[in-house]
């Protein structure tokens, strides 16, 4: 008869316990530092540099790859993206955002498919900034105008910010609300939305 301890048990689930932290530990320091590396080559203006970016995403896509395989699969990402950012806690979004990464649809990222899709953003990311306050607000108002009215209800602006990752609650959607609707129909309009922005934008340089 195998006997086994209760200290040895005990002492594997401890150890058990401690390298998975470990692990966790690791995965957000490697995520830290490449987020801190894109951010000094974003601030030098040295992105027309290929091979600093190309490192960048390399140490970003290895950062991910967890089984060092050479792809990414959805429980990498799942692993990773969920120690990273409480953003990233919706299975469903994470499953978006592999969807749009995986070009060829074969349920893994190779290493070719995500820095296409990084340089997709990056160079979205450019143009964004690029763009006057008209380009930009319809931008977010289409983001949005689910269903393309050309108004906002409560309803779709719980419904994007839960796809972003972002829990809005009750008080603060009806704040919104009381804030935006300046004419009380219980809905967001094109201009409405842009008075708000331009409130929001006028605080945030005060």
């Amino acid at each position: 008869m195998l006997h086994i301890s209760k200290t040895s048990v005990k002492t594997t689930t401890t150890d058990n316990t401690y390298e998975s932290s470990q692990q966790t530990s690791t995965i957000n320091t490697e995520i830290s530092t490449v987020t801190r590396e894109k951010q000094q080559v974003l601030h030098a203006n040295t992105l027309e540099t290929p091979i600093e970016w190309e490192q960048i995403l390399d140490r970003e896509f290895q950062s991910i790859d967890i089984d060092a395989d050479g792809y990414i699969s959805v429980s990498d990402m799942q692993s990773v993206l969920k120690n990273f950012s409480h953003i990233y806690n919706s299975n469903e979004l994470i499953l978006r955002i592999f969807e749009e990464l995986d070009l060829n649809h074969d349920q893994r990222i190779s290493k070719q498919e995500f820095k296409l899709y990084k340089n997709i953003l990056l160079d979205r990311e450019k143009r964004f900034h690029r763009s006057t306050f008209e380009e930009k607000f319809d931008s977010i108002f289409i983001l949005f105008d689910r269903n393309q009215d050309n108004y906002i209800s409560r309803h779709e602006i719980r419904e994007t910010m839960h796809n972003l990752g972002e829990y809005i609650d009750d008080n603060l959607l009806e704040e919104m609300m009381q804030t935006a609707d300046i004419n009380h129909d219980d809905r967001i309009s094109r201009e409405e939305f842009k008075k708000l922005l331009l409130q929001l934008y006028s605080n945030k340089t005060k």
